[in-house]
């Protein structure tokens, strides 16, 4: 039901000489609690190292790179990723999240659109490059509230769409306040839940309710003083249906969901294919609509690279140092990872 994030190929382990290691810490800012943790974390370090090298020797459109996580099992990571959010198209899971007493509608579903409209669509958006539609990125740390992040990314696209200046909103202000709603913080939610109750009580701007919970990883209180900074008239949700997917991201920044499996741990640049790490590790992800889709992210745009490979430009909650500076490009057109099947926009967004 939920979203939560929080993310062996046969390969010689050559243990990194210490100027390496030290070079790693310092690049990512690692302090260890005690020797027995640095030497656990230097050996997933090692492991991980020659996994990334034996990634980047096959002839794929992505490559890796060592990052923040590459210090940690990927299996102990992969399991931030649990509570599978598929059922969020289930009339059930609408009906059980309806009497939990949340405020507000279920976000309309999207019309399908004629192949013409389809075709007069850009060719390429990056709302990125455009200004004043996309924040930057930020990092979620411990908590598991992709989610969040994913809904008020679609709302700062919204406002941008308005003709309204773009306001840095707050993740932290709905993953608090909408628990009592059907979500669940750091442990999870939907978007569909969110933004409904955020028509009917807003959202407040990151500066009056900062994003705490990525330390710890425990949902604060909702802040009963909270000041909402911004509203929106209503949402629309669009399920499995690829051309009013990419007409939606035509027009603003989208949330959406994907299946995460190992190999998006160290992404570090080029078109993703969810192809996992192979014999021994976790295998690809699941391509179609039963995808076990398990973390938000953001569509802040698509192309078609040099070389002819459709692409969705992705925005992450991971930080600055994953990716391409915190984005990461996916295969469009395929249903990688379930990424075109659920989806949900935010619409009028305004200044209260």
């Amino acid at each position: 039901m939920f979203a939560i994030c929080g993310a062996v190929l046969a390969a010689a382990a050559v243990v990194p000489d210490f100027s390496s290691w030290q070079e790693y810490k310092a690049t990512f800012h690692k302090v260890y609690a005690s020797p027995s943790d640095e030497a656990t974390a230097r050996a997933h370090f090692v492991e991980n190292r020659a996994k990334i090298a034996a990634h980047n020797a096959l002839d794929l459109p992505y490559k890796q790179g060592l990052n923040q996580f590459s210090d940690r099992s990927r299996v102990a990571w992969r399991k931030r990723f649990q509570h599978d959010m598929s059922g969020r198209a289930n009339p059930a899971q609408k009906q059980l999240a309806s009497s939990l007493g949340r405020d507000g509608h279920d976000c309309i579903e999207s019309q399908a659109i004629s192949a013409a409209h389809v075709a007069s669509l850009p060719a390429s958006i990056d709302w990125v490059a455009a200004g004043n539609r996309v924040s930057p990125v930020m990092d979620q740390g411990n908590c598991g509230a992709c989610w969040a992040f994913s809904t008020v990314a679609t709302i700062e696209g919204s406002l941008g769409m308005g003709g309204h200046d773009l306001e840095v909103l707050s993740p932290e202000d709905i993953s608090a306040c909408t628990r009592g709603q059907g979500n669940a913080g750091c442990n999870g939610g939907n978007d569909w839940v969110a933004l409904p109750w955020i028509g009917v009580h807003g959202i407040a701007s990151l500066a009056d309710s900062p994003f705490v919970d990525g330390k710890s990883g425990v949902t604060s209180s909702c802040d009963a003083a909270r000041k909402p900074a911004v509203n929106i008239t209503s949402c629309h949700s669009i399920y499995d249906n690829l051309g009013s997917l990419q007409a939606a991201v035509a027009v603003q920044p989208v949330s959406g969901n994907i299946e995460v499996v190992d190999d998006l741990m160290e992404y570090k640049s080029g078109i993703y294919t969810g192809k996992g790490d192979g014999p021994g590790t976790e295998g690809p992800c699941d391509n179609t609509t039963s995808a076990g889709v398990n973390h938000a992210v953001t569509f802040v745009g698509y192309g078609t690279t040099s070389d002819g490979i459709d692409y969705w430009l992705m925005k992450n909650s991971w930080g600055a140092q994953w990716g391409e500076k915190g984005f990461f490009r996916m295969l469009r057109g395929q249903n990688i990872c379930g990424i075109e099947t659920y989806a949900t926009t935010a619409d009028g967004a305004h200044p209260i």
